[in-house]
């Protein structure tokens, strides 16, 4: 039978010279060139926690910048400050409310280091707030004239913000927004969004709920570690999570206590509420082989447990964990 996957499209945004800047992240729940979004809150968790901790940002935008879509309640969760913001622009869908609750959040965001775009954007005086603090504005130029496009980008001249031309589908259109000042472009003149797929390792939702009591109630870390190595799918991710978010840091974390030790309370309950979120389909069985790695783990500290003269460090017995589970998790990936 084969492997469920995790799906995630992406669409590069090129500058002038035609090189790619970012990458547009888009929803996908099966494997076809569309997403029918009926929540566009669930669509945004589903991309930051697979772009984060399926994938790794890493592998999914190199060193570029990743454009994340965001409804008004993705802008107003603190789930964001998961997010790295020198590697993420948050792009503001036009169905956000422009609200002064919402100027506030922005003006919030931008002091953390996001950059902030306007996604297909219809200039209008009551954007003019948000139009001091973003720092790009996409339009649709498929579907809009050339009068209408010269008289926004007249308008949008008032403020420094880069230009950013989304559905660029043939020449001509790429060389009048050229004109006009356009800075950034999209579209499929340049390429179409590409399918990244990956298999899907199942985080039990009963784990999640155990660990977000645990964080909740500020629980120690050794209980938080127990509950962990119930999954070891959940400490894969994490790990993943740490290595990938916590940029600069000399030394990869390879021990499940340094990883909750180094995210710290606060951003692992952001990332287990984001699990929860983007995994609110329903539960699905564990693999077996992930069951028998934590199992084999569990064994590993009983024997030492009972050999104090053999009795290693907790660093070295979590290291033997997660390579015991990696290498399971590579033998499944291989058999699928």
């Amino acid at each position: 039978m084969a492997e469920e996957k995790i799906y995630l499209a992406r669409q590069p945004i090129l500058d002038l010279n035609n090189e790619i800047v970012g990458y547009e992240l888009l929803f996908r729940a099966t494997d076809v060139p569309f997403a029918d979004i009926d929540d566009h809150a669930l669509a945004s968790a589903s991309v930051i926690f697979n772009t984060l901790s399926s994938f790794g940002f890493e592998k999914v935008l190199g060193n570029h910048k990743g454009f994340i879509n965001l409804n008004n309640d993705m802008l107003m969760s603190d789930n964001l400050e998961l997010l790295p913001p020198q590697h993420f622009v948050l792009e503001l869908l036009e169905i956000v409310e422009i609200t002064n609750a919402v100027i506030e959040r922005c003006r919030e965001l931008k002091l953390k280091g996001f950059s902030i775009a306007l996604d297909d954007n219809l200039f209008s005086e009551a954007y003019s707030p948000l139009y001091d603090l973003v720092d790009i504005v996409k339009i649709d130029v498929l579907h809009m004239t050339k009068e209408t496009l010269t008289r926004m980008v007249e308008l949008l001249k008032r403020w420094p913000v880069t230009l950013l031309a989304e559905k660029v589908e043939n020449d001509h259109q790429q060389k009048f927004c050229l004109e006009l000042g356009f800075q950034l472009f999209q579209g499929y003149y340049f390429a179409r969004p590409t399918m990244l797929r990956q298999n899907r390792m199942d985080s039990a939702k009963a784990t999640l709920m155990r660990l977000l009591n645990q964080v909740l109630s500020d629980a120690e870390f050794v209980e938080i570690e127990q509950t962990f190595k119930q999954n070891p799918d959940l400490t894969y991710k994490l790990l993943r999570l740490v290595n990938s978010v916590m940029i600069g840091r000399r030394e990869k974390t390879s021990t499940l206590r340094q990883a909750i030790v180094t995210v710290g309370m606060q951003h692992l309950k952001r990332w287990v509420l984001m699990a929860l979120f983007a995994n609110r389909d329903g539960e699905r069985p564990g693999s077996p082989l992930l069951e028998i790695a934590a199992s084999r783990g569990r064994l590993m500290e009983c024997l030492v447990e009972r050999q104090p003269l053999l009795k290693p460090c907790c660093r070295c017995v979590n290291a033997w964990n997660m390579k015991t589970a990696a290498g399971w998790l590579r033998s499944w990936k291989r058999s699928g």
